[in-house]
């Protein structure tokens, strides 16, 4: 028959077996939430032939998207190749840097530079930044007596 020391034992280490397995559930669902809310938004992948395909058809560094096509709260719903792009841009009528061609899905015209990667970098502070209290230029308010 067990000991009273070797059950405390055998129970503490069933709790830290569950502690462990507990927080390895928790980190890989937040980790698969992360890496999909990159590309939820995105409606239409576009291959090299301008044709609607996968996003295992474009390879990570040929993907870019039209400034152009961005929806006003900011989406990007049309993931384009851009060689595919630079190849549907030069059948436009102007050359080099002049040259402007409706995009293949929204008619919008767009340049060269109207290309930009995907998915875009993050510029600066994520969020508002936040007013602190102890400022001697913040407003106070005034308290009723």
């Amino acid at each position: 028959m067990p000991t009273l020391k070797q059950l405390e034992n055998e129970l503490r280490n069933l709790k830290r077996q569950l502690l462990n397995a507990e927080n390895n559930n928790r980190n890989n669902r937040n980790n698969t939430n992360m890496n999909y809310s990159k590309n939820k938004n995105v409606a239409v992948w576009m291959n090299r032939e301008m044709s609607p395909g996968n996003k295992t058809n474009i390879k990570p560094s040929n993907r870019a998207y039209l400034k152009t096509n961005v929806s006003k709260n900011g989406k990007i719903l049309h993931v384009y190749d851009r060689e595919g792009l630079k190849n549907y841009l030069a059948f436009a009528n102007q050359h080099g840097s002049n040259a402007v061609r409706p995009s293949p899905m929204t008619r919008r015209p767009f340049k060269l530079s109207n290309v930009m990667t995907y998915p875009p970098k993050m510029k600066g502070r994520r969020g508002k930044k936040r007013k602190t209290a102890n400022k001697s230029n913040t407003p106070r308010k005034k308290v009723k007596r």
